[in-house]
C-alpha cells in the first residue's frame, strides 16, 4: 500500500466527517477547522495518511503541549492520533510518528512526547 503523509488541507473536511473510522474517529468539521487555523498558525502540524485520495488516518504534533511537564521542557507532543479502524495493523500510525519525529527533530526537538488513555478502549494505542 502506497501511503502518502501530507498536510490537512480545507478541501479534506468534508472528507474527514463522510469517513467511518470507528468510534475513535472524530468528523467534526469545529474539530477540523480549529487544526487547521493551529496549522495556519504555526502552532500545530496536522498530518493525514492518505492512500488513493482515502483518508486511512490522521494525528497532530502540538509545538507546545498544554500537559505541564511537556510544555515546562519545551516538549512538542503528538496528539489526536487515530487510524481507521478497517486500517489498522498496516503500519500506518508508526509511519504518522515516524514523519513527527522527522519534524520534532529538523525543529532541534531531540524528545517529543505521546499521551495514552489507560482505559481498555485506548488498547491500541498503548501497544503501538
Amino acid at each position: 500500500m502506497n501511503i502518502e503523509l501530507r498536510p490537512l488541507q480545507e478541501s479534506d473536511l468534508p472528507i474527514l466527517a463522510a469517513t467511518s473510522g470507528g468510534p475513535a474517529w472524530n468528523g467534526s468539521s469545529t474539530l477540523w477547522l480549529n487544526y487547521l487555523d493551529d496549522q495556519r498558525q504555526g502552532s500545530r502540524t496536522v498530518r493525514l495518511a492518505v492512500c488513493s485520495h482515502r483518508i486511512l488516518g490522521y494525528g497532530t504534533l502540538l509545538w507546545h503541549s498544554a500537559y505541564h511537564p511537556f510544555y515546562q521542557s519545551g516538549i512538542p507532543e503528538i496528539s489526536n492520533l487515530v487510524v481507521a479502524e478497517s486500517d489498522r495493523r498496516q503500519g500506518i500510525a508508526s509511519q504518522l510518528i515516524a514523519e513527527f519525529e522527522d519534524l520534532a527533530r529538523l525543529a532541534g526537538k531531540s524528545v517529543i512526547g505521546l499521551g495514552v488513555g489507560l482505559y481498555a478502549d485506548y488498547g491500541s494505542a498503548q501497544r503501538l
